[in-house]
């Protein structure tokens, strides 16, 4: 579309010194896109430009959602594709673009159908519709397997960093986000008599959720990856409600530009604002496609030795890969020392203690992990 010349340019840009407004050529309000998904695939990661087209809750537009985006100056008029991950248990998971770009000048709604035509992001030769589109095997074809080599890097991450992309990276690559949140502490044990001395057992903590988002990363890209810490241990007391209940276990999260990824820790055991020894939740994701919720701890004892199991953290199994599904630490009964509570490793919960002050306090929740597999060709 031809911009305005003249006179209206120099009023319009008057207009965006005194505005932080878009000011475009018919007016102040910057276009809109809605892109809708009437499809029947999941698709995750939906971009245009640098802008996200995502559902809240969720990595992308499930199957009958639309997401609406003010469209920035800079890609008014101009020719760009929309990127996205096409979600599919029978055909496999593809990294795809719009065959076609499309260009928004106005408020324009951009729709998928499973005939909507697509290619394959890693070899843009692979070609098809939504619905027919496959990963290409490089070992189905000779010629494309000797001028492309795939490459894999997988890092593990158990604190806070900022990591960059290996500089022999190229692009585009794929990146695979495999996360859990931190599990939640242990409930302290607990001690009074009644006809009699009693000691408790207090709840077990939550496992932290599991949760899983594929990218399609353009350029050298930092992440600043934060490790939710797991819930401290309640202290034991004298009460025959229980123990001070554990702490909640922290999230995880990861952010890149302007996004965040956020993985939930579990509950603490005993529960924050209740009375008695039931077990943390597991903590519940909000983000990502697979993901999964991480498992309750178990209830207590208030007049007995009983074991005691923080929940493990959510499992994932995405593309071969299992991640999560352990780290609930377990404290067995007449163990030896018999009070002592156990830790939770891996975004697991922290065990319940054992008996009253002024030791016997709930085990730790187990802290979150990252892993990150980049996948490029070259």
């Amino acid at each position: 579309m031809k911009k305005v010349r003249g006179f209206l340019a120099i009023t319009a840009v008057l207009v965006m010194l005194l505005s932080s407004c878009f000011v475009g050529d018919e007016g102040t309000e910057p276009p809109k896109l809605t892109i809708r998904n009437q499809s029947s695939f999941h698709l995750s990661n939906v971009r245009f430009s640098d802008i996200p087209f995502i559902v809240e809750g969720t990595d992308g537009l499930p199957i009958g959602t639309s997401v609406e985006k003010e469209i920035a100056a800079n890609d008014v008029g101009v020719e760009i594709y929309i990127f996205f991950t096409r979600r599919s248990n029978q055909n496999g998971d593809i990294a795809c673009r719009t065959r076609a770009p499309i260009v928004v000048d106005s408020d324009f709604t951009f729709s998928f159908f499973n005939t909507t035509e697509v290619l394959e992001v890693a070899n843009p030769s692979n070609t098809g519709n939504l619905e027919s589109i496959t990963r290409l095997e490089f070992d189905e074809d000779e010629d494309i397997q000797s001028q492309l080599v795939k490459k894999t890097k997988t890092e593990t991450f158990n604190s806070n960093v900022i990591w960059s992309l290996p500089s022999d990276v190229t692009y585009p690559a794929t990146v695979e986000i495999y996360a859990l949140g931190a599990g939640g502490g242990g409930q302290g044990g607990n001690y009074y008599f009644d006809w009699g001395e009693k000691r408790g057992t207090g709840g077990a903590g939550g496992g932290g959720a599991a949760a899983y988002m594929e990218l399609t990363i353009e350029e050298p890209t930092s992440f600043d990856i934060k490790i939710g810490r797991g819930g401290a241990g309640g202290d034991a007391r004298d009460s025959s409600s229980g123990g001070v209940h554990g702490s909640e276990g922290e999230s995880t999260r990861i952010s890149w530009g302007t996004n965040t990824f956020t993985i939930p820790g579990g509950k603490g055991g005993g529960r924050s604002g209740t009375t008695g020894v039931l077990g943390g939740n597991g903590g519940v994701p909000t983000q990502g496609f697979p993901s999964c919720r991480g498992v309750d701890g178990s209830t207590g004892n208030r007049n007995t030795d009983i074991n005691s199991s923080g929940g493990n953290a959510g499992s994932l199994f995405v593309n071969g890969v299992t991640f999560g599904g352990t780290g609930g630490a377990i404290r067995y009964s007449g163990g030896s020392p018999r009070n002592r509570a156990e830790n939770g490793t891996n975004g697991g919960g922290g065990s319940g203690g054992y008996g009253g002050p002024p030791n016997n306090p709930g085990g730790r929740g187990g802290d979150g992990q990252v892993r990150i597999v980049v996948t490029w060709y070259e």
